[in-house]
């Protein structure tokens, strides 16, 4: 793995440039002026978000259902499981 691939299972929030705060692949940002988040939606991103950026800014959620889906069971045994 090189240092600009993604770590395998690890991601990050961030608003982007279509006002929603979006999931990332990786560990954090790393300066990119642009990158296609988990839900497949190619975003500039910027240096510097505003307090009320980070607040204001709605979460994806097809990016937070990707993320549930591809969550790993906990201790082997799968929560959504229903026997």
């Amino acid at each position: 793995m090189t240092a600009l691939e993604p770590e395998p299972g690890r991601h990050y929030w961030r608003p982007a440039s279509d006002g929603i705060r979006h999931a990332f692949r990786g560990r954090r940002y790393n300066g990119q002026a642009e990158d296609r988040s988990v839900c497949d939606v190619s975003v500039a991103l910027e240096q510097e978000i505003s307090e009320q950026g980070w607040c204001m800014a709605p979460t994806c959620g097809t990016c937070n259902g990707i993320l549930i889906s591809e969550r790993a069971p906990v201790g082997g045994v799968d929560i959504d499981d229903d026997e």
